[in-house]
């Protein structure tokens, strides 16, 4: 059977969205975003949670795809997309200026071509038993500010410790304040292939202050 249309959303309106979402986690569907930017004010994450199927799918616009822009929001550590369920997926979006960009701690999820950068700390975090979920052609670049000093955790992609048997496919990490990758041994394994595989991916330039400065991009010729 197809999955039920919850709403189509074709403006900056997120308390459109917010209200999609809920009927989402309650009952499964499909929230299309067909609109090139959606900010976000509130203070708190965009929370996935239970465990019926339901999925975000972002519609090309003219030159990108619909982008999910946290900078207006309060700056604390709850910012962002957090996925606490399962069976959920987010396809072709672009997550910005939130602390985390998204933060999963639920199981067998799937991001697919989802782009997250400037953000606060980690683009995309996985910790507190997020297992057997799936990433695709996911690209988290420029997240972080050394500027403050607080760029510890500022990573591309971060596989902490309680999360394991992660599969990311055909995924890219640059320019990140910290690393690109970050994967800590599950459980004290010495074999971390049996916590997380990487397919097809790669990571540069990562822990560059000068990334932050402008001094890269200024040496680089992109003065404007």
């Amino acid at each position: 059977s197809f999955a039920t249309t919850i709403a189509t959303i074709t403006s900056d309106n997120e308390n459109e969205l917010v209200d999609a979402i809920a009927i989402l986690n309650k009952s499964g569907g499909i929230i299309y975003i067909d609109t090139p930017i959606i900010h976000i004010s509130s203070s708190i994450s965009i929370i996935l949670s239970g465990s019926i199927e339901g999925s975000i799918i972002g519609r090309r616009q003219k030159n990108s795809y619909p982008v999910i822009d946290f900078l207006n929001s309060v700056n604390n550590d709850d910012r962002g997309f957090k996925i606490s369920g399962s069976k959920k997926s987010i396809k072709y979006l672009i997550i910005q200026n939130a602390n985390k960009g998204i933060w999963i701690t639920g199981s067998y999820n799937t991001l697919n071509h989802i782009m997250t950068r400037y953000n606060s700390d980690s683009g995309i975090l996985l910790s507190d038993n997020a297992v057997y979920n799936y990433f695709d052609y996911c690209y988290s670049y420029r997240n972080g500010n050394n500027m403050d000093g607080s760029c510890e955790n500022c990573d591309g992609f971060a596989q902490k410790s309680g999360s394991y048997q992660n599969v990311f496919s055909y995924c890219f990490a640059w320019d990140n304040s910290n690393d690109g990758w970050l994967s800590f041994i599950y459980n004290g394994q010495t074999d971390k292939s049996e916590s997380v595989s990487f397919q097809h991916s790669g990571g540069w330039n990562n822990g560059n202050l000068d990334v932050f400065t402008g001094k890269y991009d200024y040496a680089q010729g992109m003065k404007a």
